[in-house]
């Protein structure tokens, strides 16, 4: 368990105790006090042996939570609207799956329950448990084969899913903040993600569908007023 945290650690994920087979934290503060000091993760496990390893989320990443059948119900579902999940670092754990995704520059994600039915998010404030923890059934966290943090890089979250978790912070359009350069292929992303939704129909939910697509291309493509609009009225209006 000292390694892996070690490991972790190493990799930027900021890590602490918590009890043996259980999440409750041996720390005073818990994830308050995750720390990414190899000298402070070498005390606390071997101070503490066959303590689980709880990793502190938030700070650039976040963890979608899939809980049970009915979590992995609801992610099929979605993901057959919506398309699948792209690859990423995932656990196994003893009821179902945590996915890891990177967030983005100034981008807040907080813990949400149960924002769709068996689906958690784990952001700023929380933690979860990390492999090789021991789930108090006696289940062992592990990364799924070729999508441990050894193997694959975090992957940005699809607009479908940000679109549910994230709390949108509305800037005046006459003082859009400035993007990095790496999101000017924001709007061929937006123009592909369009493409597949669904038409807005007068009488069958078109207002709901416009909505979800204006707030798509303003807020998970992270489009200034000008392109969002421009954008629905050229390729989604005509639908």
């Amino acid at each position: 368990m000292k390694t892996s945290a070690i490991d972790l650690a190493k990799r930027g994920f900021p890590v602490f105790p918590c009890i043996a087979r259980g999440k409750k934290p041996i720390t005073k503060t818990g994830f308050k006090e995750a720390s990414t000091d190899p000298e402070q993760i070498q005390t606390w496990w071997t101070k503490y042996r066959g303590a689980n390893l709880a990793i502190a989320t938030g700070g650039g990443f976040f963890v979608l939570d899939i809980d049970g059948p009915a979590g992995k119900s609801t992610l099929a579902k979605l993901e057959a609207q919506h398309g699948a999940l792209p690859p990423t670092p995932t656990v196994q754990t003893a009821n179902g799956l945590h996915y890891y995704f990177k967030t983005q520059d100034g981008q807040e994600i907080r813990n949400k329950q149960s924002f769709q039915p068996g689906l958690d998010i784990r952001g700023d404030g929380g933690y979860v448990i990390g492999p090789p923890s021991i789930h108090p059934t006696g289940h062992e966290y592990a990364w799924l084969e070729g999508l441990n943090l050894a193997d694959l890089e975090l992957a940005e979250a699809p607009a479908w899913l940000l679109e549910m978790i994230v709390q949108p912070k509305l800037t005046p359009a006459k003082a859009p903040p400035a993007r990095p350069s790496a999101e000017v292929n924001n709007t061929q992303r937006a123009s592909k993600y369009l493409a597949n939704m669904p038409a807005a129909v007068q009488g069958q939910g078109g207002h709901n569908q416009l909505f979800a697509a204006a707030t798509a291309v303003r807020h998970g493509f992270c489009l200034s007023v000008d392109e969002a609009r421009d954008l629905l009225t050229r390729e989604f209006n005509p639908r």
